[in-house]
């Protein structure tokens, strides 16, 4: 199934030939490019120019390459950053992962708040997603 990722902000595509594109900056403004990540949740490897490197436990900033937002989450977890997931069939997923380089955590979380985790280090944020996420996506409750 074809899957497609959205900036939360302003709703445009960021898949383009089966790669995530992302905006990227390293702490202090160091180093900036684009980084194409693989768009299935879980693997972790990505393409960016061979000089653009971060070091493990580096906070990373991803912003949308076309409004320029910064994709973090402050209001949940500083060290998250959050994107929408869509499947051909119109299915939309609240994505979330870390921006910690070298990091491997990502959550979907369908309309029905059903949290799937990936990635070797996801349980550091179990946490957030079993409360404050879930209140931040429905403020009614």
């Amino acid at each position: 199934m074809k899957t497609d990722y959205l900036c939360p902000h302003c709703q445009s595509h960021l898949v383009c030939c089966d790669h995530l594109i992302l905006t990227v900056e390293s702490e202090g403004g160091a180093q900036r490019g684009l980084l194409q990540m693989n768009v299935t949740l879980g693997d972790y490897s990505n393409v960016n120019h061979p000089s653009f490197r971060f070091k493990d436990g580096e906070m990373v900033d991803f912003f949308c390459p076309v409004c320029r937002a910064n994709l973090k989450m402050p209001d949940i977890n500083d060290k998250l950053i959050h994107l929408i997931m869509k499947h051909e069939d119109g299915r939309q997923y609240d994505v979330f992962f870390s921006r910690v380089a070298g990091e491997q955590s990502t959550f979907k979380i369908d309309q029905e708040d059903v949290i799937q985790q990936y990635g070797k280090d996801a349980s550091a944020y179990v946490s957030y997603f079993t409360t404050k996420l879930k209140k931040q996506m429905n403020p009614e409750e």
